[in-house]
């Protein structure tokens, strides 16, 4: 059975129809009791929303999932449908109406009502995501970038123009393959520099997907569909959620890593370390920026930090080590870390005979034993 589809304007205004089929054959309608209609979210009485209830739902607090509008779709199948989904899994779908001209305004106070009344609804307000496709995405995403009240997103065949990204913010980007390649070209651009960012992002490439591909009822569409309702479900847990908080230092210096940044690099790592003291992996990737740094001296304390705290990278810390003390013209202890690498199989003569940085190295006869040595 397929239902009827919707039309929106895309971000290029194109306009494309869809239609969407819940997996798992949830396409009942909720029971009255279990459907809230016609909530005012604003105050002055005009915008309104509907409230899909999951089971049970007075029992405990609930996961809520929020379906961005940009008009009145709350009567639209499509919406509809994906809520009775999502409700399936035990979330609480929200459709709503909003102001065409004002939808991420409409947006923010929808959520605000959502935070100020959880209790009412039996709303859990630390796992609040949002669903965005197509043309809705350029309002969902910038909107859930910015908001730290949305704690999950999924986005469908859809891209923003954003400028930076939130690191603590889990995103599972869906792209079909078989869409417009002028919308993928962006959508594309948008998972690179999300990853570039160091974002919490993750892609799935239903490669042999059209534009609006949920109305199909074969089972690679259900697992995901189904894949869906589980990233939110396990990205809206509060073990995950935290992870992010504990870790955010860490994922905000490799990401200045990765374009260079060796200062910023440096202060996130230090105050990473502040939180976590002896963290080894983080000693080892502050040492790695001190070499950038040519810092060498703090960059060899760095390692002797992380191997004592049980750094596992033993090679390649002795690679870098060995780099250092060649730079501080220290060839003895430069070839003691030659004599680790020899011991573990990763010592190339080639690598350190003809390089100038290791040249007084090379020259010493500390180096001239070693190289004897059987």
């Amino acid at each position: 059975m397929r239902f009827p589809g919707c039309r929106f304007a895309f971000a290029i205004f194109i306009l494309v129809t869809f239609s969407i089929v819940p997996a798992n054959g949830q396409d009942q309608k909720l029971p009255a009791d279990r459907l809230l209609t016609d909530v005012v979210y604003t105050s002055n009485d005009t915008l309104k929303a509907d409230f899909h209830f999951p089971q049970n739902y007075k029992q405990q607090k609930n996961p809520v999932i929020i379906f961005v509008s940009a008009g009145d779709f709350r009567k639209i199948d499509h919406y509809v449908n994906w809520a009775a989904f999502f409700v399936a899994d035990g979330f609480i779908g929200i459709t709503y109406n909003s102001n065409r001209d004002h939808a991420a305004k409409n947006l923010d106070e929808l959520v605000n009502f959502i935070s100020k009344n959880s209790a009412k609804y039996f709303i859990d307000d630390q796992q609040v995501s949002i669903c965005a496709g197509s043309g809705m995405v350029p309002i969902g995403l910038p909107f859930a970038n910015e908001n730290s009240s949305i704690k999950a997103a999924l986005f469908f065949y859809g891209f923003a123009d954003i400028q930076h990204f939130r690191v603590d913010l889990p995103v599972l980007l869906v792209r079909s393959g078989l869409d417009n390649n002028s919308l993928n070209k962006r959508l594309d651009t948008l998972a690179f520099r999300a990853l570039e960012a160091n974002a919490a992002y993750t892609v799935f490439n239903f490669n042999s997907a059209v534009h609006g591909f949920e109305g199909g009822e074969d089972l690679v569409t259900k697992f995901v569909l189904q894949s869906a309702v589980d990233f939110l479900k396990t990205n809206l847990k509060k073990p995950v959620q935290d992870r992010f908080s504990q870790k955010q230092n860490e994922i905000v210096a490799v990401r200045e890593m990765y374009h260079g940044n060796w200062n910023a690099a440096l202060t996130a790592f230090q105050e990473a370390l502040k939180n976590n003291p002896g963290d080894n992996e983080t000693e080892r990737q502050m040492a790695n920026v001190y070499i950038e740094l040519k810092d060498y001296e703090h960059a060899i304390d760095a390692y002797n930090g992380s191997l004592a705290h049980g750094n596992w990278r033993k090679g390649e810390i002795a690679v870098k080590k060995c780099l250092a003390y060649a730079a501080l013209n220290n060839s003895e202890a430069a070839v003691a870390e030659m004599r680790i690498l020899k011991r573990i199989g990763w010592f190339d003569e080639s690598s350190y005979a003809g390089n100038n940085i290791f040249k007084n190295v090379v020259g010493s006869q500390a180096y001239k034993k070693f190289i004897t040595e059987k």
